[in-house]
C-alpha cells in the first residue's frame, strides 16, 4: 500500500470552559472547607425529595445568525422541545403508545415516584459561551428562589436544581457546558453533537450520546464507499469546530489495522480556514491530489457558498467529481428547501451546481421512512394545548428575528425535525434509569446513573433499538441502534427558473450492513448511473510509445546485424579466414547475441499495451531465460573455440581434434544454466506486479518481481563468470597463436566490453529503480544491447571484413600465404618463413624459395616457443642455433610420432593444407565444410 499525508488538529478545551470548570473546582473547595465541621455530609441525590426530575433543555433558538436564513431553523427548536416535553409527559402517564415496553421497564405500582417537572428550556445559540452563560444564569437563579437570604451555595446546591442537562447542538457548546456539567456531578445526555472532545479533554464520564459516534460514522461512510471501489477520499474541513472529529475518524478508521474492510480506502485531510484568499490554496491542494471523491465537512451556508464559488474558478464543478455534503450544512429534511430552494440559489448558480446530485450520509428517523411509526403517530395526536405549551417555552422575546410561535394546528401539518425521535429517546432513558435505580434502593447519582444507562436492557423506542453501550464508550450501538441513510440530492426547477431540491434516499444502512432501496439508483454529475474515476489522473510510469520504439529499433538493429554476419559466415565459410576461425562456433555465438537480445522485447510490455497479466508474467518468465542462456551460449563458444585451438597445438599427428570433442564443457553448463533456470520459472516464477510507490498523488510502478530473486540470479551469474573466466584464460593461452587462427585478442576485448557494461549499468538501474519507467527501460535496454552485440561487432565482424576485402587481395582463395604470421626481412632475401607459435615455417614447401616473394624473405630466426609444445631436444630450441644451418633439419629426423607442431614444419605451408593438418585432418579424407572450423 502507499502513503497519504493528515493534518494533524489538536484539540484543546476552550479558554471560557477551562476559567469555569477551574472557578467550580474553587467554589466546591470553598464549599467543602466551610462544612468541614459536620461530621458526615450526605449525598444529594439527582431527584428532589418528591421524586422530580429537573431538566434542563438546551436547544438553539438563535441559531446561525448570519450563516443561516432565519427561517432556516425556526421551526427546529419548538419541534425539538416538543420531542422532550412529549417524552415527559409519556414517562409520566406510562404511555406505551412509542416504547411498548414502557409499563414493564419503569412500572407505576407505588415502588417509583419519579417524575418530570416542567424543564427549563435554554437558548444554547450556535457558540459556546452562549450556551454556558445560559446555564449557569438559569442555575443559580434557580438555587436563589429556593434558597433563604444568606445561605452558603454549595456544588450540592446547584447540582440539585437539575437532574440533567439536554444538550446543546453544536459540538464546541457541548463541550463547554461539558465542564460544567462534569463539575457539578450531573448526567450530560447529547442529542445531535459528533466530537470526541470529551474524550480528549476527559469530560466522558458523565455524558450520554444519543447520535452517532464520529468512529461509527466514519465507518459507515467508509465501508460504503468501499463497496463502491471509492478508493479515495479528499477531506476539506475547518480546524476547529466538530468537522475535525469526523476527519481525524475517517484518517484513523482508514489507517487502523483492525479495520481490514477498508485497507484500500486512501483518506487525504485537507485542512484549511477558510479565508480571504485560502479557498485557492485549499483547492489547488486537492487537484493535486487527483482525488475525486470529496468530502465537504462544513455546517453552514456560508461555507458552502464560497466553497462553490471557488470550485467553479478552479474548474472542479465538472462530471468527473462526487460531492459529498456534510448534513450539518445540507439538511436532509425540510431545511433543505427553506436553506437552498425557491430563488435563494437560482438554478445554474454555483451553488446550484456544487449541491446538484452531491450526496449525504445522515441518520435516519424512523418516522421519515415509515408512515405508520409509532413515533409519528404519537407527534400527529398532539393537540393545540401542546402548541401552546411549548410556545409558552420559548426563552426568546417575541421581537427577536429568531422567535417562532406555532399555528395551532401546527403537529397535524408539520413533520418532526431531524433527531427528534433521538431527543425523545434521551429524556425515556433517563427517565427509565432513575425508576430503576429507585425500585433497586440506589442512590441517584452521577456514580449510579450514567452506568445504569449504558447497560441497560434493549428496547425499542422512537429512534430505533435501545442496546446495552458497546465497549463502555458514551455512545450508542451503530449496528443495531441506528439506521444511516445515504441521500442523493436531486434537482428540478419551477415554472420561475428557480431551483427545488429533493433528497432522494438511495440506501440504507441497518444491521451492520448497506442495502440499496428498492427501484431507486444513484444518479452521478453526469445525470447517469456510471460512477466518475476515484482519481482523475494516474501516474502509472507505463513506456512511452517512443520509447518503446526505441527499444523495438535496438533489438531490431542487434537482429539486422548478426542474421547478417550469420549469412556473411555461412557465404564465406571456405575462405581461409573463416575456416581458422571455426564457422561452427562463430554461428552459436551469433545464435548467443540473438537470444540475449530477445530479452529487450520481453521487456517492451505493460498494461498500457493491452496485454493481460498471464501474458504479462510470460513475458515477465521469458526474460531470464532469454538473457541467462543468450550469454551462456556466447561466451562458452568462444572458450571451446579457443580450448580446441589449444588441443591443437598439443596434440600429436594423426589425432583429431573435432567439434564434438569440446563441446563438453559447453553442454555441462548449459544443462546447470537449464536447471536453474528451470527451478526459477516452477518454485519462485517472475511474474508482472504493479506497486504503489505513494498513494496520494496516486503513482503506481510495474515490473517483473519475483520473492527470492537471489537465490537463484546468484547461481546464474555465477555460471556466466564462469564462461567468461574460461574464455578468458584460453584467450591468454592462445595469446601466441598468429591471429589468423586465434581470436584471442578479441575475446579479451569482449570480455571487457562486459565487464565494463555490468559496472556501469547495474549502480545506474540500482539508482534508478522505480522512479522512472523510461530511463530504467532505457538503460537495461543498452545494458542488453551491448552484452549482443559486443561480441558479434569485436569478434566476427573483422573475420568477415578480412575474409570479404583482404584475403582476395592476397591471392587465390584457398591456397594464399598466411600473410598475418608471416616475418619478412630486407636483410635476407634468400630465405622467409612464418611464425606460427614459436614454430619458424618457411613460406614454401620445405627448401624451395618462392621467387616472387624474394624480395620480402628474411634469414631464419629461430624462435624460443612454450615448451610444452616442443620436443626439449630439438635442435630448434637450441640458445645458440647456426644462422647458417637449416633449422628445420633436426625436425626431418623425427618418427612419425612427432608433435603436430614439428610436423607442420614438414609439410607444405599451404593454407588449406596447414588448417587440414592443424584439424586432425589428412589428405584422403572425406572432408566436411564444417569439420575443420
Amino acid at each position: 500500500m502507499a502513503v497519504s499525508i493528515e493534518a494533524s488538529i489538536p484539540v484543546y478545551p476552550s479558554r471560557m470552559a477551562k476559567v469555569i470548570l477551574w472557578l467550580l473546582i474553587a467554589v466546591g473547595c470553598l464549599g467543602t472547607a466551610t462544612f468541614a465541621q459536620e461530621e458526615e455530609e450526605a449525598v444529594v441525590s439527582l431527584l428532589r425529595p418528591d421524586g422530580a426530575c429537573a431538566v434542563a433543555n438546551m436547544f438553539p433558538y438563535t441559531i446561525g445568525h448570519g450563516r443561516w436564513p432565519p427561517t432556516a431553523f425556526q421551526q427546529l427548536s419548538f419541534s425539538w422541545a416538543a420531542s422532550a416535553q412529549m417524552a415527559m409527559d409519556h414517562f409520566n402517564a406510562r404511555d406505551t403508545s412509542v416504547i411498548p415496553e414502557l409499563q414493564t421497564l419503569a412500572p407505576s405500582n407505588g415502588e417509583c415516584s419519579v417524575y418530570f417537572s416542567p424543564p427549563t428550556v435554554l437558548d444554547s445559540a450556535q457558540e459556546g459561551p452562549t450556551a454556558v452563560k445560559a446555564l449557569w444564569t438559569a442555575t443559580t437563579s434557580t438555587i436563589q428562589q429556593q434558597q433563604q437570604p444568606q445561605q452558603h451555595t454549595s456544588n450540592d446546591t446547584l447540582a440539585s436544581s437539575y437532574c440533567a442537562v439536554l444538550g446543546p447542538m453544536d459540538p464546541r457548546a457541548t463541550e463547554e457546558v461539558a465542564a460544567i456539567t462534569t463539575a457539578l456531578g450531573l448526567p450530560h445526555l447529547f442529542y445531535y453533537t459528533e466530537s470526541n472532545r470529551f474524550w480528549n479533554t476527559g469530560l466522558d464520564g458523565n455524558t450520554v450520546g444519543m447520535p452517532l459516534s464520529p468512529h461509527s460514522r466514519a465507518h459507515i461512510m467508509l465501508q460504503w464507499l468501499t463497496e463502491h471501489q471509492r478508493e479515495y477520499l479528499a477531506v476539506l474541513h475547518y480546524p476547529k469546530d466538530g468537522s475535525s472529529d469526523l476527519a481525524e475518524e475517517l484518517f484513523s478508521v482508514a489507517n487502523n489495522p483492525d479495520e481490514y474492510y477498508h485497507k484500500e480506502i486512501i483518506v487525504q485531510n485537507f485542512l484549511r480556514v477558510l479565508g480571504p484568499g485560502q479557498v485557492p490554496i485549499l483547492l489547488n491542494q486537492v487537484q493535486e491530489s487527483a482525488i475525486t471523491t470529496i468530502l465537504l465537512n462544513f455546517d453552514n451556508p456560508r461555507a458552502i457558498l464560497s466553497l462553490a464559488n471557488g470550485l467553479a474558478d478552479a474548474g472542479m464543478l465538472t462530471d468527473k467529481y462526487l460531492y459529498i455534503m456534510s448534513p450539518d450544512a445540507i439538511p436532509t429534511d425540510q431545511r433543505l428547501q427553506d436553506v437552498y430552494g425557491h430563488d435563494n440559489y437560482p438554478a445554474g448558480s454555483n451553488v446550484d451546481r456544487l449541491l446538484s446530485y452531491s450526496i449525504v450520509f445522515d441518520v435516519i428517523d424512523p418516522f421519515r421512512v415509515d408512515d405508520q411509526d409509532n413515533f409519528l403517530q404519537a407527534w400527529n395526536e398532539l393537540d393545540s394545548d401542546m402548541v401552546h405549551r411549548i410556545n409558552a417555552q420559548n426563552p426568546l422575546s417575541p421581537t427577536s428575528p429568531s422567535y417562532f410561535e406555532a399555528p395551532t394546528d401546527y403537529f397535524q401539518t408539520q413533520t418532526p425535525n431531524h433527531h427528534s425521535s433521538y431527543i425523545y429517546d434521551a429524556v425515556m432513558m433517563l427517565g427509565i434509569a432513575a425508576c430503576q435505580l429507585q425500585m433497586q434502593n440506589a442512590t441517584l447519582d452521577l456514580q449510579t446513573m450514567i452506568p445504569h444507562i449504558h447497560n441497560m436492557s434493549s428496547f425499542q423506542s422512537a429512534s430505533g433499538r435501545i442496546s446495552p453501550f458497546p465497549y463502555d464508550t458514551a455512545y450508542r450501538n451503530p449496528n443495531t441502534d441506528f439506521e444511516v441513510g445515504l441521500y442523493n440530492i436531486l434537482p428540478a426547477t419551477t415554472a420561475l427558473g428557480n431551483r427545488t431540491y429533493t433528497a432522494s434516499l438511495v440506501s440504507i444502512w441497518s444491521d451492520g450492513a448497506w442495502n440499496d432501496v428498492p427501484n431507486v439508483s444513484l444518479l452521478y454529475r453526469d445525470g447517469t448511473t456510471t460512477p466518475p474515476p476515484s482519481l482523475s489522473y494516474m501516474d502509472n510510469n507505463y513506456l512511452s510509445t517512443s520509447v518503446r520504439a526505441i527499444g523495438f529499433s535496438v533489438m531490431a538493429l542487434t537482429w539486422f546485424i548478426v542474421i547478417g554476419a550469420m549469412v556473411a559466415i555461412v557465404s564465406l565459410r571456405f575462405t581461409n579466414t573463416i575456416q581458422r576461425a571455426q564457422p561452427f562456433f562463430l554461428l552459436l555465438l551469433c545464435m548467443g547475441s540473438l537470444l540475449t537480445s530477445f530479452a529487450i522485447f520481453t521487456l517492451s510490455w505493460d498494461e498500457n499495451t493491452g496485454a493481460t497479466q498471464a501474458q504479462l508474467d510470460l513475458a515477465c518468465g521469458t526474460t531470464p531465460w532469454a538473457f541467462f542462456l543468450g550469454q551462456i551460449i556466447t561466451f562458452m563458444a568462444l572458450f571451446s573455440a579457443l580450448w580446441r585451438l589449444d588441443r591443437v597445438l598439443q596434440f600429436r599427428r594423426r589425432n583429431k581434434v573435432s567439434v564434438r570433442q569440446v563441446l563438453g564443457p559447453l553442454l555441462v553448463l548449459l544443462g546447470m544454466t537449464l536447471i536453474l533456470l528451470t527451478l526459477w520459472t516452477v518454485l519462485d516464477p517472475w511474474t508482472w506486479q504493479r506497486e504503489w510507490i505513494r498513494r496520494v498523488p496516486a503513482e503506481t510502478y510495474g515490473a517483473c518481481t519475483c520473492d527470492n530473486v537471489w537465490a537463484f540470479f546468484g547461481p546464474l551469474m555465477a555460471l556466466i563468470v564462469v564462461s567468461e573466466a574460461l574464455a578468458a584464460f584460453f584467450a591468454w593461452r592462445t595469446s601466441d597463436v598468429p591471429e589468423d587462427f586465434s581470436d584471442s585478442r578479441t575475446v579479451v576485448l569482449a570480455i571487457c566490453f562486459h565487464v565494463q557494461s555490468w559496472l556501469i549499468g547495474v549502480p545506474i538501474l540500482g539508482v534508478l529503480q522505480d522512479s522512472s519507467a523510461n530511463a530504467t527501460y532505457l538503460a537495461r535496454v543498452l545494458v542488453i544491447w551491448i552484452f549482443a552485440i559486443s561480441s558479434v561487432l569485436v569478434v566476427v565482424g573483422p573475420r568477415i571484413y578480412r575474409a570479404q576485402f583482404v584475403e582476395g587481395r592476397e591471392g587465390v582463395v584457398g591456397r594464399s600465404r598466411i600473410r598475418s604470421s608471416m616475418s619478412a626481412s630486407a636483410n635476407d632475401r634468400n630465405s622467409a618463413r612464418v611464425h606460427i607459435s614459436g614454430i619458424n615455417v618457411p613460406s614454401g614447401p620445405l627448401g624451395v624459395r618462392r621467387e616472387e616473394d624474394s624480395s620480402t624473405m628474411s634469414p631464419p630466426l629461430p624462435t624460443v616457443p612454450r615448451g610444452a609444445r616442443r620436443d626439449p631436444t630439438s635442435s630448434i630450441c637450441s640458445t645458440n642455433p647456426d644462422p647458417s644451418a637449416n633449422a628445420f633439419e633436426p625436425i626431418a629426423e623425427e618418427e612419425e610420432d612427432e608433435p603436430v607442431s614439428k610436423a607442420l614444419t614438414k609439410e607444405t605451408v599451404d593454407a588449406s593444407e596447414l588448417m587440414q593438418t592443424e584439424c586432425g585432418k589428412e589428405e584422403g579424407d572425406d572432408r566436411d565444410e564444417f569439420a575443420c572450423e
